[in-house]
């Protein structure tokens, strides 16, 4: 119910105090073995409490004190033991051992022999998966100590269907990288200067002729064409070096040929010096920030014995500084230093969010003491709430569905339509709600905010409706309480949640935001659909006018037939991240992350109250089009046309377009309609709508231009291994830009155009691995 499953779809599980057991035979007595294996525990069921012990013929090798769960979609504990056995047969045993209804989970569990001098690499010759059903595919799941990219999989090595030729050097199974793919893998406890070797078997399908690159970090150790080795024949064996300039490597091996070739892997082996000592731990693997947000800590905890003799100092470095910052750094690196007279073994370090973007923090340090994890990824995000909607992961596997709730600390889990907490109302937002059990919190750090600016933070809510007991909400920011909701009761039936609408102004850019649940009784708290927005005294309240309360649906971000927080809608609609789209695929947004899309015939509408009859109003609103489409946006008043306008994309990251309607009051209610009316597939985005109370001022929107002709671009096949781009010699001034991602940033390709039979001709060369996307700009 917790944690992201190490290799492919399944794990076992043990629950209480009992033992898995199995006896290895085909060993070779007096050679060193690894066994590596990955555990968690199930994250429920109150004070209960486990510990894992593990025995190779009755000797204890391993322990690990109640352990705790890894929470989320954090990884699993991984371990790697060395052992020598006596003969030619060992018995294996995990056992757990629990008090109270506790569960052990295993997965990946492999035996390879390595003699000493080797660095640790998980499942170095793909054992740890076992045998994939025919024809061996494994994507998108993981392979156990691998990242991987493009289609991969495991096969028993000879009946294939890849690896269909040829003697693996380990055992029985190998790996395969089909087409554009690759593995990788970071490889920690090195020592920086010191030089190691990688060497590993590898073949090729039969009839193939795949191309295998294999790289440290980005410097390129081996590209080379493999041939089928055939028969019955020994695989090749290759020997690549690097000399390492951190604690830690990214290893990739990655089949770069173009067309459907497969390149075959197998034990795989780093050699070199290396530390002894347990790996340096990280409190949190993975963090999500706001732009601005600030104060975010982050712990590193060492062994003992690195401090026994001396001082040691560990290196923090972000990756991009201009996306995150390391606190009290110099260019992105901070040291920490550990005194050996102290004892202090932890020491905490703060981040602050810095821009958009993804970045990671690197552990480093010169003693070739590995670190767990490697380093932290960071995303950051110009969302004020992380997980607005609940809907960042499903419910946990095990009813009822206790566990984590990504991106807030706290709660006791995510419920769907099918309960059991989520019981009575219409879920307000997509299809899922946080739940919170008894007297609880549930908290998320908030940064991103500018202090002294009126917010208005909203939520919708609701409580079981069951096993008696009563509900308050108390809810708060920065310590202090915005507002408190008392003995709430069940909506009941298919009744729509009830709504909260605070305005507040912080005193400072981040703060601790909170929804304390104060039960008597088993009473639980329901909650979805919180947001953060940004208005003045004069705003009218609307709800969600930003469309963040969605979080982030899955590609390509469709959200109906579920509805809208806010919002009624019809047709083909959905929230994007503005800028990876693929709807919302150029131009800046105003506000946020977040903006709302209408595909073909389709409308969101939001009725809105307390006006006052005869006063001045302005309806303002940003919108654009999707790349390559001309939607239609018509928007309307009650029933009266504010604007019925031809859109076309504002292109690259230009601001989206803003529209101001002035009209009086006729009544205390405004009923304001968005719709896409174009015919075929055009898609308009939206954000950022306000109600303001007065007369605003009126922008002139320009005339919509008619689409440029579309320019033919050809793909052709150079001499050698690179491509030639073509086009029309007529269509000049244009520059080729190439990006690695559709999305950018893109730079230009730098080749001179010449002339060929009326066409401009340029050379590209395609990247080795991944994905390369090439485009004319012009000037």
């Amino acid at each position: 119910d917790n944690g992201a499953t190490p290799d492919r779809n399944q794990v076992g599980f043990a629950q209480g105090s009992r033992a898995v057991t199995q006896t290895i035979t085909g060993l070779t007595p007096g050679k060193n073995y690894w066994l590596q294996f990955y555990y968690n525990r199930r994250n429920c069921c109150g004070g209960s409490t486990v510990s894992l012990i593990v025995e190779i013929d009755g000797e204890e090798v391993a322990r690990h004190e109640e352990l705790k769960a890894v929470g989320g979609a954090n990884p699993y504990h991984s371990k790697t033991v060395v052992f020598t056995p006596e003969s030619d047969t060992a018995e294996v045993v995990f056992r757990g051992e629990a008090a109270g209804d506790a569960t052990m989970i295993y997965d990946a569990i492999s035996i390879v022999q390595r003699d000493e001098g080797n660095v640790i690499v998980m499942n170095p010759s793909f054992e740890a998966s076992g045998t994939p059903p025919w024809p061996g595919y494994i994507q998108p799941k993981p392979i156990a100590g691998w990242a991987g990219t493009g289609n991969y999989g495991v096969n028993f090595n000879g009946p294939g269907p890849f690896a269909n030729n040829g003697k693996a050097e380990d055992q029985d199974l190998v790996a395969f990288l089909q087409g554009g793919s690759s593995l990788s893998q970071m490889i920690s406890g090195l020592v920086p200067g010191e030089k190691y070797e990688v060497r590993f078997a590898c073949n090729a399908r039969g009839g193939n002729a795949p191309t295998l690159v294999v790289k440290a970090d980005d410097q390129v150790l081996l590209e080379e064409s493999i041939a089928a080795v055939g028969g019955a024949n020994p695989f090749h064996v290759k020997t690549v070096h690097f000399t390492a300039s951190a604690s830690a490597v990214n290893l990739s091996f990655a089949q770069a040929a173009a067309g459907d070739n497969t390149v075959i892997l197998d034990n795989i082996t780093v050699s070199g010096a290396s530390s002894t000592l347990p790996c340096i731990t990280s409190s949190v693997t993975e963090l999500k920030l706001t732009v601005g947000q600030t104060g975010t800590a982050v712990a590193l905890t060492i062994p003992e014995e690195l401090i026994a003799d001396e001082d040691a100092v560990l290196t923090v470095t972000s990756s991009d500084p201009s996306v995150v910052k390391v606190t009290g750094g110099s260019n992105g690196k901070l040291e920490l230093k550990f005194a050996s007279d102290d004892g202090e073994l932890t020491q905490s370090f703060e981040v602050e969010a810095v821009g958009r973007g993804n970045a990671s923090l690197v552990f480093s340090n010169a003693y070739g003491v590995c670190f767990n994890p490697a380093g932290v990824e960071v995303a950051v995000s110009g969302s004020l709430i992380q997980n607005p909607s609940f809907e960042d992961h499903p419910p946990s596997a095990a009813w009822p569905h206790y566990g984590p709730v990504g991106g807030w600390e706290g709660g006791s889990g995510v419920n769907n339509a099918s309960g059991p907490f989520q019981d009575n109302g219409v879920i307000p937002d997509r299809k899922q709600v946080g739940f919170t059990q008894g007297s609880r919190m549930l908290k998320q750090l908030v940064g991103g905010l500018e202090a002294g600016e009126q917010y208005w933070l909203q939520f919708h809510y609701n409580v079981r409706n069951c096993c008696g007991g009563t509900m308050d909400l108390s809810i708060q920011f920065a310590e202090e309480e915005l507002d408190y909701i008392s003995e709430i009761t069940p909506v009941g039936g298919d009744e729509p949640y009830y709504y909260h609408h605070i305005e507040f102004t912080p005193e400072s850019s981040s703060g601790e935001l909170v929804f304390e649940a104060i039960a008597a009784g088993d009473a639980t708290l329901l909650l979805d659909g919180i947001t953060l927005a940004k208005r003045s005294a004069a705003d009218v309240a609307m709800v969600n006018p930003g469309f963040e309360a969605s979080g982030t649906p899955g590609w390509p971000g469709y959200i109906q037939p579920a509805p809208i927080s806010g919002w009624t809608a019809t047709g083909n609609y959905g929230v994007n991240v503005s800028g990876p789209g693929p709807f919302a695929n150029n131009g800046s947004n105003p506000e946020q992350d977040r903006v709302a899309f209408l595909q073909g015939d389709a409308t969101l509408t939001q009725t809105v109250w307390e006006l006052e009859d005869g006063e001045a109003y302005h309806l303002s609103f940003a919108f654009n089009a999707r790349g390559g489409n001309k939607p239609t946006l018509k928007v309307s008043v009650n029933g009266e046309t504010a604007l019925e306008y031809e859109v076309n994309p504002v292109g690259e990251a230009e601001a989206y377009y803003r529209y101001v309607y002035n009209f009086t009051a006729d009544s205390d209610v405004a009923e304001i309609t968005f719709a896409q009316t174009a015919a075929g597939d055009n898609t308009v985005l939206l954000d950022d709508v306000r109600l303001v109370k007065g007369k605003g001022t009126e922008v002139e929107l320009p005339d919509p231009e008619e689409p440029a002709e579309p320019i033919s671009m050809a793909l052709g096949q150079g001499a050698d291994s690179s491509l030639t781009l073509s086009w029309s010699a007529d269509e000049t001034d244009w520059v080729v830009q190439y990006a690695e991602k559709v999305t950018g940033p893109w730079q230009d390709a730098g080749a001179e155009a010449t002339v060929e039979a009326g066409k401009l001709v340029i050379k590209v060369t395609p990247a080795k691995t991944g994905t390369r996307f090439y485009r004319l700009s012009h000037p």
